[in-house]
């Protein structure tokens, strides 16, 4: 094996985890190696990357015992440096070189790893000023209970600081608080690339329900142990506030809520609270005045206390909810309102001023603010880069920067006669929107572009930014037209001209299916990775069934997408569905025919205004099935995967689709839903006189299953990963 600087152990409990994704991104690493734990579980049956960098250990004793795998890992390890990781988790692109880099310049025993929660963003911890020579008190390292990141590798192999294998949860309780207190160097840089907690997987073995003693006995143990109680009593305090606020106040606001506890619990609280406060004495005076009196609570044992105040903390004198009852204390760093402040100054250098030299443009010919795709880019890019914005329209919220297209100059116009001399270059540079976003744009640097759609591609590559290119291609832009006879001779060589010459030209390329993906490598080499049109994630649950069941579809009023014959359908079934429709007026003509055709079904269809964007998923939720037969008229109706297919899973709705190659994958596989024959009215009429109230009710209950892993904020870290990617692999190229 080539000689490693790091490995990661990963516990594996189950071989459904997402531990090929963990896997890949330590060995986008090249100084980093893999050290898989198959804990329970048949190594065969994990899905793993093939490397040299990976190896595999066998362990079957202590199952339910995670401290178990981790120190069976740790103990294979050969590298200088050893870090843990959960198997839903992922290291962000650059960010093992970074903690690497971070080490051999601080030469430091513990680099902690910045984190990030998928569909969450970033969370500072610890709230402190420093990245070297951190302390444990000062610094408030004890809300990091897991030490996530880089560790000595004598250091991790030392008992003193292996995991606890006699806890279901809490293992790495003890070894952090001795890694904390011990004296070691310890740095952290929280601008660097994350390590990231998955959110996207069924379900997160690490934050199944346990039972209360489970939870809290890392917490009796550690407060039982000598050492501990031997800590200086600044240190003690630090450490019990933490215990006080994350695992006490947190633990029961979270528990109360959901009516979760019993009067044992409150009492097994009501005793911790106490042998806490007997640990550290000057820690409950740190609290603010009115999370003094939520603890008096707890103390009592007192359930209903605790709601009221809970429940009523908001209506209390603000210096109540900022202030100990001794406001000098308020300066500790223990204090709500110094950590706070802290996290405020610190939040915004990390998330509103991106690291000097990280411009990103963004350009797009469309009204960004009413464009959801690129909004979506717009919303999460902004949080790692300085972004700059070119578009139609007025500029997006969190830009830094936004060059406005003039009014005039809002059209891709491709002069005729142009097209037909095949002087495609002259043609694409005449374009209204082109020249002018050129003359805007011309003479600013930026390190990295994503262009929205090939039409942007060639300006992004004549800015020449410093690190590369991202394109995002929302269709297959050559067939965009393709059923219209006069379209397709003439303008589907132009587009095909212009992927073929340009797309090679960026660094990475997503779209919106895999169907599309593969058209784009068939074309021109390049295969974009997928970054679908997804919702939102939206906290719903599905409703009961209806009866009569109802369906449901919205979008725009379109010939093209052959909406009559879903409403045909309808009216044709014998089953007594109902069936509503929200759409928009893009062709009021053909509104009206649709309109007519339900005034025909009896009361059976009906169509309705479109709805508000933030009432529509909440509104689909109250109805059975979703429904989208599109008829594959053009190669992007074939493989179409659109926004409201997410809408149907985000609603908590079964669906119901014709044969489209995309949707049908999915619904399939996850078993969402039912899909026609064929996309005709009797094939429609057939799958609709099959369904019954068990199986939708199904759907709706895998929908609710899919709905974290089918999110918006799932999908779009696609455009972080990648931009990182052209990053890191540009820094090494500088480095040789």
């Amino acid at each position: 094996m080539t000689e490693l600087t790091a490995q990661i152990v990963v516990a594996v409990h189950q071989v459904d985890r997402p531990i090929r994704r963990a896997c890949e991104s330590v060995l986008s690493c090249p100084e980093a190696g893999v050290i898989v734990v198959a804990h329970g579980v048949d190594p065969q049956d994990l899905d793993l990357p093939d490397s040299s960098r990976l190896e595999v250990v066998a362990c079957a004793e202590g199952i339910g015992f995670p401290g178990v795998p981790f120190n069976r890992g740790i103990a294979s390890a050969r590298a200088d440096l050893v870090g843990v990781m959960g198997s839903d988790d992922w290291f962000e692109e650059g960010a093992l070189t970074a903690l690497i880099s971070r080490q051999r310049a601080d030469r430091a025993d513990v680099v902690l790893a910045p984190l990030t929660f998928q569909g969450a963003g970033r969370e500072l911890n610890p709230l402190t000023w420093r990245n070297r020579q951190l302390q444990a008190a000062r610094d408030r390292l004890f809300y990091r209970t897991a030490p996530l990141g880089l560790i000595r590798r004598e250091l991790a192999q030392n008992p003193r600081y292996q995991f606890r294998e006699d806890v279901h949860v809490g293992e790495d309780f003890q070894p952090g608080v001795r890694l904390w207190t011990d004296g070691l160097s310890v740095s952290y840089y929280p601008q660097d690339p994350a390590y990231t907690v998955g959110s996207d997987a069924r379900e997160r073995v690490t934050l199944r329900p346990r039972a209360l003693a489970d939870r809290l006995a890392p917490i009796e143990l550690l407060l039982a142990d000598p050492e501990v109680r031997a800590l200086p009593r600044r240190t003690r305090t630090s450490l019990a506030v933490k215990l006080l606020r994350v695992h006490v106040l947190g633990t029961l606001e979270q528990d109360a809520q959901r009516d979760a506890l019993t009067a044992q619990d409150w009492r097994h609280f009501a005793q911790l609270t106490r042998k806490i406060a007997a640990f550290a004495p000057p820690a409950r005076h740190r609290f603010t005045a009115a999370d003094q009196r939520l603890l008096a609570a707890v103390v009592q044992a007192d359930a209903d206390g605790f709601t009221r105040e809970l429940s009523g903390r908001s209506q209390l004198p603000l210096w109540t909810r900022i202030l100990p009852r001794n406001p000098f204390l308020a300066l500790t760093p223990e204090a709500n309102l110094r950590s706070t402040a802290v996290g405020k100054v610190i939040g915004k250098q990390v998330r509103q001023r991106p690291p000097a030299g990280r411009k990103l443009l963004i350009i797009s010919y469309s009204n960004i603010p009413s464009d959801a795709r690129v909004l979506k880019q717009v919303q999460r890019l902004s949080q790692d880069w300085e972004v700059t914005t070119c578009s139609y329209g007025p500029a997006p919220d969190g830009v830094a920067h936004h060059f406005s297209i003039p009014p005039e100059a809002q059209k891709l116009d491709l002069y005729g006669r142009y097209i037909t001399l095949h002087w495609y270059r002259l043609a694409y540079w005449r374009q209204a929107a082109v020249a002018a976003s050129w003359r805007l744009l011309k003479g600013n640097r930026f390190d990295l572009i994503l262009a929205d759609e090939v039409d942007a591609l060639p300006v992004a590559v004549r800015l020449r930014p410093r690190v590369g290119i991202l394109v995002d291609l929302h269709e297959h832009t050559p067939s965009l037209m393709s059923q219209i006879p006069l379209w397709d001779r003439r303008i589907r060589p132009y587009y095909e001209w212009l992927c073929r010459l340009y797309l090679p030209q960026s660094q990475a390329a997503t779209t919106v299916g895999e169907g599309i993906a593969v058209k784009y490598e068939e074309l021109t080499g390049v295969r974009p990775s997928v970054v679908t049109n997804a919702t939102p994630y939206q906290d719903l649950s599905p409703q009961p069934v209806n009866e009569p069941i109802r369906l449901v579809h919205h979008g725009v009023a379109q010939r093209a997408r052959a909406i009559h014959l879903m409403i045909e359908a309808l009216i044709a079934s014998p089953r007594n569905f109902t069936f509503d429709l929200y759409l928009m007026p893009n062709e009021p003509a053909y509104l009206e025919e649709l309109k007519a055709l339900a005034d025909q079904s009896q009361g059976k269809v009906r169509v309705l205004d479109p709805l508000p964007y933030r009432e529509l998923v909440p509104t689909l939720n109250q109805y059975d099935l979703g429904i989208f037969v599109l008829p594959p008229v053009s190669l992007n109706k074939e493989l179409a995967l659109p926004n409201k297919f997410f809408d149907f899973v985000q609603a908590r709705l079964g669906i119901l689709i014709g044969p489209s190659v995309e949707m049908a994958s999915i619904v399939n596989q996850l078993d969402l839903g039912l899909v026609t024959d064929d996309f005709s009215v009797e094939a429609t009429v057939r799958a609709l006189d099959g369904i019954d109230a068990d199986q939708v009710a199904r759907w709706k209950q895998n929908s609710d299953r899919a709905a974290r892993a089918l999110s918006a904020e799932t999908q779009v870290e696609e455009w972080a990963r990648q931009l990182k990617r052209i990053w890191a692999q540009s820094a090494s190229r500088d480095a040789r």
